[in-house]
């Protein structure tokens, strides 16, 4: 009866920490991006990918990922527990005659190609979830999101452009893997979380992005984009460290425990026990 009550106390205790399961909190920009945009005329053709009116190429860029939900507000900050942000590393500098973070000197601050989704509480999000495997050592996201706009200062463009990208994601998914990952247990929080490891991301961000300039309505349309985020070895600012005008922030990766694997391995482990003593 001891054992069986033991099992119960310990599920329940997997059980009490799993409320927590899919929170997370991740800050890095050590990841590169790229992808294709496929223009159609109307949202229907841009949904079944029939009748596209043109193409793009989306080159190697660096990216930058802020993203959380229900993060505890000394990881990301306040306002930000619940962010979803990816975009264009633009913002790092090495003019020293321009302010931090002005994206002067920096090569991924031009029109060859951009994506920003800034959603910085993440009003536009509609499921995000994310958990741990390989033992901890790394860490997957998903986020899934709909109709974010002006509110989140959203643009893509495929190639040089003229101008006039901004509009609307009108649905987006994002998907990723940080391996490499090496966190401990924050005893503040109870999260695994890892600040001293650069990670090494691949994933997707995909979706349709309406474009809606006024400033170039020849950009408007419907954009089918299909962008891989994938680990080159180095970014911009991390080769540019020693004359960067604005610090390079270190990576930040955190989500609660357990992982649902260790909690379906526990699980099944508990059930079995219970009925070799039913038999015996």
């Amino acid at each position: 009866m001891k054992s069986t009550r033991a099992i119960f106390f310990i599920a329940g205790a997997v059980l009490g920490a799993n409320a927590f399961a899919g929170d997370f909190a991740v800050s890095t920009d050590a990841f590169n991006y790229n992808g294709t945009v496929t223009r159609y005329a109307t949202l229907a053709d841009a949904q079944t990918q029939t009748n596209a009116i043109g193409s793009g190429v989306m080159q190697n860029r660096d990216g930058g990922i802020y993203q959380g939900k229900n993060s505890p507000t000394s990881y990301l900050g306040a306002g930000f527990e619940n962010s979803d942000v990816l975009l264009t590393a633009w913002y790092y500098t090495t003019d020293p005659s321009h302010g931090a973070y002005s994206g002067w000197g920096n090569p991924n601050n031009t029109n060859d190609s951009f994506i920003q989704l800034y959603d910085d509480a993440g009003a536009f999000t509609t499921s995000s979830d994310a958990y741990w495997s390989a033992g901890f050592s790394t860490l997957n996201v998903s986020i899934s999101g709909a109709n974010a706009g002006a509110a989140a200062s959203s643009r893509m463009w495929p190639g040089v452009n003229n101008g006039g990208q901004g509009g609307t994601f009108l649905s987006y998914n994002i998907n990723y893997a940080v391996s490499g990952l090496a966190p401990t247990l924050d005893g503040m929080t109870g999260w695994m979380a890892d600040s001293s490891s650069r990670g090494s991301l691949s994933g997707s961000f995909t979706g349709i992005f309406e474009n809606t300039s006024a400033s170039v309505p020849a950009n408007n349309g419907f954009y089918v984009f299909d962008v891989n985020l994938f680990d080159s070895g180095s970014t911009y600012a991390e080769d540019n460290l020693g004359s960067l005008n604005g610090a390079f922030a270190p990576s930040f990766f955190a989500a609660p425990v357990p992982e649902p694997a260790s909690m379906a391995v526990l699980g099944l482990g508990a059930v079995a026990l219970l009925r070799r003593r039913k038999k015996s």
